[in-house]
């Protein structure tokens, strides 16, 4: 059984026997005046979060912690089950926070106060002109390669979100930002907050060491989306560039086929690999320079976010929603040949070069994307909101 149906298998089995809510957190049975807070994200049951696979566990938890600084009694819902509407209609909300179908549905049909929209992802509208963009130039590129199989981002958000909350929280860069703004009243822009290897600390002479034989080997750290976040033009630039390796983490089954049949000799499907693991560090920090990543549309990449965060150049698509920092490198756009381009120029840095353009993305993230700094950041922008 492929992850799709496995997932919705799941999802249904979880929505019928009633086990993603999490409900009444921080509840005061002393104080009927307390105030309530819907919040449509991800449930955290059953999830470890000293050893997660992906960064919004953790800062789920640490939104649920500012709630409870503020006292707010808490329902914890999964931004997917529409059935989580019907078990608390009728309740009274002072406030929503969150996306997805869930609540969207709330929105239209609940008096609440104040609703804050946790933005995730970049402007549904720019997401599928970027798409449908990248689409075409596959298309050209390879006319009889059937796309049904790539997996199309869609379904977490609509412009309907938008336009029904009164604030966004925007986790994307000011140039992706910019087409959201108008939505909002108010609105507060953070930082995606990476996933970090506790035992990994950067260590110049072991890079220095290490460099010549992997400076001109390329991680892409990704999930679904083969199209969406420019795979399939990778496999076609690497092709070109026999001298350098591509080594891809995170594909999803029910795309490796649309991968097999563009990969060359140097492009190799690693498969899944935790960041806590031993191996995330010898394969992927020690034994790659740059993590690349040439998506159509995104929020700040949080697979991109933790591969700086242990030191790996990052070489992206200014839509991959990043502010710019000094080591980064910005392509021009998506295509194959400004790819190669890149990627040759690239090769020709000195270990040396290289070195201090790792030391100083991996010092630069440690403050950026910290988990800490997103906290901050986070209780700045709700204080902000909240009446």
């Amino acid at each position: 059984m492929n992850r799709t149906l496995f997932s919705k298998l799941l999802l249904k089995v979880s929505r019928h026997f009633q086990i993603l809510d999490m409900d009444n957190i921080n509840r005061d049975l002393a104080n009927p005046c307390q105030k309530r807070v819907f919040f449509s994200y991800k449930s955290l049951l059953n999830k470890d979060i000293d050893n997660v696979a992906h960064a919004q566990i953790q800062h789920i938890n640490q939104m649920i912690h500012y709630l409870i600084q503020k006292d707010y009694c808490i329902d914890l819902c999964d931004c997917q089950d529409l059935t989580a509407f019907e078990r608390h209609n009728g309740i009274t909300y002072d406030l929503i926070l969150g996306f997805g179908p869930l609540y969207e549905k709330c929105c239209n049909e609940w008096a609440i106060k104040q609703k804050i929209l946790f933005v995730t992802e970049n402007n549904p509208a720019v997401v599928e002109e970027k798409y449908e963009e990248r689409l075409q130039n596959l298309n050209q590129r390879h006319p009889r390669i059937n796309t049904k199989k790539a997996i199309v981002r869609k379904g977490f958000y609509t412009l309907k979100q938008f336009e029904q909350s009164d604030y966004g929280i925007i986790l994307n860069s000011e140039y992706n930002a910019e087409s959201m703004l108008s939505y909002f009243s108010k609105y507060g822009r953070i930082n995606a907050n990476a996933i970090r290897n506790k035992s990994y600390v950067y260590n110049s002479q072991e890079i220095l060491r290490v460099t010549s034989s992997v400076k001109k080997k390329f991680v892409w750290f990704g999930s679904g989306g083969f199209i969406h976040k420019g795979l399939d033009v990778l496999l076609d630039a690497f092709a070109k560039l026999e001298d350098c390796e591509l080594n891809v983490y995170g594909l999803y089954d029910e795309e490796k086929s649309l991968f097999d049949k563009l990969k060359s000799p140097n492009t190799i499907n690693r498969g899944r690999v935790s960041v806590m693991s031993d191996d995330f560090v010898k394969n992927v920090v020690l034994g790659n320079t740059y993590v690349i990543y040439p998506s159509c549309s995104e929020a700040m990449n949080t697979g991109v976010a933790t591969c700086m965060a242990h030191g790996l150049i990052p070489v992206v698509t200014k839509e991959c929603g990043f502010d710019y920092c000094e080591g980064m490198v910005v392509l021009n756009d998506f295509h194959v040949e400004t790819i190669v381009k890149t990627v040759k120029e690239l090769s020709k840095l000195s270990v040396e070069e290289i070195e201090k353009r790792r030391q100083y993305i991996y010092d630069y993230s440690d403050k950026v994307f910290s988990l800490a700094s997103f906290t901050t950041k986070f209780n700045s922008i709700m204080d902000s909101f909240i009446e």
